[in-house]
């Protein structure tokens, strides 16, 4: 993950992003977060070389709350565009327990787009939105009470703008030192 350029053929554009063809390409936030939250971001799929339209991939704009800090298996999972663009799910601790056939669009219109993610979990009610419509929504009557926020894609490359969170409760960072795997396992393998 690092400060890139999202369209090859322009530099002048730089935003956040992370990038991998072979696994899942993660980024943790390392403070907790405890309580109701809500977590917002603007993404968009990162121009790739060497494909047609410069798009070979319009799937997995991805996050997570509650995690562990290193498994994307832990918490709630946010797929937007997940198994080949198939569907969208909220997982809770690697289950899928609520899906929709919402996809990205067809690669030609998505040079310029910025999709818009909108999170909620109130006690156990978890809302999805995406462009601001509710595409899933989730209640689990023992909730999970908070951990870590992720942003993650699957063999693609994200780049990602405008990203807050907001909670109950804003706990401590974790420490530098700490040891943490090379690759966050996700519903996909690693």
């Amino acid at each position: 993950w690092l400060v890139t350029n999202r369209w090859r053929c322009d530099d002048r554009w730089s935003f956040f992003g992370g990038e991998s063809m072979t696994g899942a390409c993660t980024i943790w936030n390392k403070t907790k977060f405890e309580g109701d939250m809500t977590l917002e971001f603007a993404a968009g799929i990162r121009h790739q070389r060497g494909s047609k339209g410069g798009y070979r991939f319009a799937r997995d704009i991805d996050s997570a709350i509650c995690g562990d800090g290193s498994s994307l298996l832990s918490g709630y999972g946010f797929i937007f565009g997940g198994w080949g663009n198939t569907e969208s799910a909220i997982t809770r601790n690697g289950k899928v327990v609520a899906k929709c056939t919402a996809k990205l669009p067809a690669n030609s219109s998505m040079h310029r787009q910025w999709w818009y993610i909108k999170i909620e979990k109130r006690g156990g009610h978890l809302k999805y939105y995406i462009d601001g419509r509710l595409v899933l929504e989730y209640t689990y009557p023992d909730p999970l009470p908070g951990g870590q926020v992720a942003l993650w894609t699957y063999k693609n490359g994200l780049i990602v703008r405008k990203v807050r969170i907001a909670a109950e409760q804003i706990g401590p960072k974790e420490r530098f030192d700490a040891v943490f795997p090379d690759l966050s396992p996700c519903l996909y393998g690693q």
